[in-house]
């Protein structure tokens, strides 16, 4: 939320097993995205996380989002070795 609404353009946002609260203001369209989540989380649905970020998608914001099968609401090293590579991008 708070990396969104920022003005400037920040180096990354992380997100892990979230969402994009439905007022949360898109200012920030230029910092790069990483959202992961696990199929099987029992906390914040997969489903309601990937409608979440429609709304990124709707205002052109650029992320990598993926939804990791049989992972619940943890890390997993898939999702550490998916986030390393995306900070090599941007580094």
């Amino acid at each position: 939320h708070i990396g969104l609404s920022h003005k400037e353009t920040l180096g990354g946002i992380i997100g892990c097993s979230g969402l994009l609260f439905p007022f949360t203001e898109l200012k920030n369209k230029e910092t790069p995205m990483f959202l992961y989540h696990g199929a099987q989380d029992p906390v914040i649905s997969a489903d309601i996380s990937t409608e979440s970020y429609q709304r990124l998608k709707d205002a052109d914001i650029k992320y990598f989002h993926k939804v990791e099968n049989y992972l619940e609401h943890s890390l997993s090293n898939p999702e550490l070795a998916a986030l390393k590579r995306w900070f090599s991008d941007f580094a």
